[in-house]
């Protein structure tokens, strides 16, 4: 499987903050505003699945 588009961050303290409420286990090592905690999206973004045969199916992320 290959993935590609174009990154997007979007990291602001709302975001670290909602992040870490959705996800809480995250909070054992980030923290909001810690700078190295990133939010980020793929803009375009689309998965291409290749089979040993050659064969392959793309997705619109």
């Amino acid at each position: 499987m290959r993935i590609c588009g174009t990154v997007k961050f979007a990291t602001t303290p709302e975001t670290q903050k909602k992040a870490l409420e959705v996800m809480p286990s995250l909070l054992k090592i980030y923290s909001v505003g810690d700078g190295r905690f990133e939010i980020f999206y793929l803009d375009e973004g689309k998965a291409v699945c290749s089979s040993m045969s050659g064969e392959k199916k793309e997705f619109s992320l």
